[in-house]
């Protein structure tokens, strides 16, 4: 990011970060070590908005159960893709054009008062885990 913050300041660029699914503000013991890799990668997305401000914004999002079909068909069987389905409440599995939907519009003009915010992609799961 330091390395090209020159660039992206003249040019008023958008920095979109990815950082995966965490629930790291209530994150269970097992997890510990994941919670604070995620909450110091929230962190360092909300200083870098401060710090890179006015000329460059800086995003992130986090997503759950945004699957393609290599990732679909391998990583869940169908039980637990019905629970976590149940216990989602869109009810529903993201798909790449979600995804794809969320960073355009997050790198457009439509989204130029956002800036050091983490956007969940999640279906509502985040709200009841």
């Amino acid at each position: 990011m330091k390395a090209s913050s020159g660039y992206l300041k003249e040019n008023k660029g958008v920095i979109i970060k990815y950082i995966g699914f965490s629930r790291s503000e209530r994150e269970k013991n097992s997890h510990f070590s994941h919670a604070i890799s995620k909450a110091g990668l929230i962190s360092a997305t909300k200083n870098a908005a401060l710090a890179l401000a006015p000329e460059v914004r800086v995003k992130c999002y986090r997503s759950w159960m945004c699957c393609v079909a290599r990732s679909d068909q391998h990583m869940f069987n169908n039980e637990e893709k019905q629970k976590w389905l149940k216990e989602t409440p869109l009810q529903k599995i993201g798909t790449p054009e979600d995804v794809a939907g969320l960073v355009c519009f997050l790198a457009s003009e439509e989204a130029n008062f956002i800036t050091g915010q983490i956007l969940s992609l999640d279906g509502g799961r985040s709200l009841v885990f």
